[in-house]
């Protein structure tokens, strides 16, 4: 399982997968180990969604949700003593062979809680604290691999003891496939080659369903701007940004009927 994906980012237009990530339809979606408390935080091991843990615990700091004057939810918790609970799973579909983005804001509001991510009942990451200082939000990631996966149980594990304390809240939970940021990789492989040459000419004329490095609006046609993307970067590699030397991939192949002529200039490189 890739833990860490190099060269890689979430795409700025990559779907979040996850149902009320940012808490704003109440207390829906997810499934939780916790107790439930409307209206009061006080006993262990319970959460509420608010816009603001004051309004929850007695001993809470005042702030609002992730984004700040909108009047939103965050999910508030006073955490478990087990070391062991589920605070949030949920379960979603994913792609074989696929790279993903997990991110989740963080905030204290008494003491700081120990979160641990899990997906497939596997440790993705080292367990991380919430913010030391109350009030104040923080983000953390973790990237995951699906392998052979077509499904995904994620769950934030709540691995505090601590009785007083373990005070805490979250929000703005996603979870995003990851894209490549290489100029010309359609298929996301993290090398230019074939496969985006076949996408290029599978989709020539139309409006590509998935164009991370094509024209900057997904309702873009796929024409010959796509095409001099793969061809003046073959061979290029997520592992060499900005290469422009040697790339040990065969010749492109032409398919489809497709009459480049002369747009078929491959910058060629020294693929012996």
């Amino acid at each position: 399982m890739a833990i860490g994906v190099a060269g890689l980012t979430a795409s700025a237009g990559a779907a979040n997968l996850l149902f009320n990530g940012d808490f704003e339809l109440g207390n829906v979606g997810f499934t939780t180990d916790f107790n439930f408390s409307a209206g009061s935080i006080v006993p262990a091991q319970t959460y509420d969604t608010v816009s603001n843990p004051a309004e929850v615990h007695f001993a809470a700091a005042s702030y609002d949700d992730r984004t700040p004057g909108n009047g939103g939810l965050m999910l508030a918790v006073n955490g478990s003593t087990s070391g062991s609970t589920v605070l949030w799973s949920q379960t979603i579909d994913v792609t074989p062979q696929t790279d993903y983005d997990f991110r989740l804001w963080t905030s204290s509001w008494f003491s700081p809680g120990t979160l641990e991510l899990f997906i497939n009942d596997e440790p993705v990451g080292v367990p991380f604290i919430t913010p030391g200082v109350n009030a104040v939000w923080e983000e953390t990631t973790r990237a995951w691999s699906s392998d052979a996966a077509t499904t995904a149980v994620i769950e934030l594990v709540n691995s505090s003891t601590s009785f007083s304390g373990n005070d805490f809240a979250i929000d703005d939970l996603s979870f995003s496939a990851v894209v490549s940021g290489l100029p010309g990789d359609y298929d996301d492989s993290g090398q230019v080659e074939q496969g985006d040459l076949n996408f290029v000419l599978n989709n020539w004329g139309l409006q590509a369903p998935f164009e991370p490095n094509g024209d900057p609006f997904i309702t873009s046609i796929v024409d010959q701007e796509e095409l001099n993307r793969v061809l003046n970067n073959w061979g290029d590699t997520n592992a060499t940004p900005g290469f422009s030397g040697f790339a040990n991939v065969p010749e492109p192949v032409v398919g489809l009927g497709l009459a480049l002529c002369g747009a078929m200039s491959l910058r060629r490189r020294s693929v012996d």
